[in-house]
């Protein structure tokens, strides 16, 4: 937050505002890297784990179950399945959409510094 008495005498509020995202945009945007690349982190370990996971669909020998339970579980099995292949489109949208906010960040960053900061001219 920029108080009142931050504000150059001669610059207005948007000028103040852009000098201090100028002046601290390296610091955030190292910052918003290493979260990216620990989310992204989670989100390789979480998909490999959801990945590592084959269905069993071999009934163990020498077991007798009852039909009904053996159509529950199949069910379920075929349900669990479904919901981790969901799982994993989403983090893979997930990670596709943190790529590109980063690239557009960095590339506002990059247009900002481009453009000079116009300051006002003392009457």
């Amino acid at each position: 937050m920029i108080l009142r008495s931050q504000v150059p005498v001669s610059g207005t509020l948007p000028n103040a505002l852009v000098e201090r995202l100028y002046k601290h945009r390296a610091s955030f945007l190292r910052s918003v890297s290493e979260m990216t690349s620990l989310l992204l982190g989670f989100l390789c370990l979480l998909a490999t784990a959801a990945g590592q996971h084959s269905p069993v669909d071999a009934q163990p020998v020498g077991l007798s179950t009852n039909w009904q339970q053996d159509a529950f579980f199949r069910r379920q099995r075929a349900s669990l399945m479904d919901s981790k292949q969901a799982l994993i489109a989403m983090i893979n949208e997930l990670r596709e959409t943190i790529f590109r906010q980063q690239l557009l960040l960095s590339q506002y960053f990059r247009d900002q510094a481009a453009q000079p900061v116009q300051h006002p001219i003392p009457v």
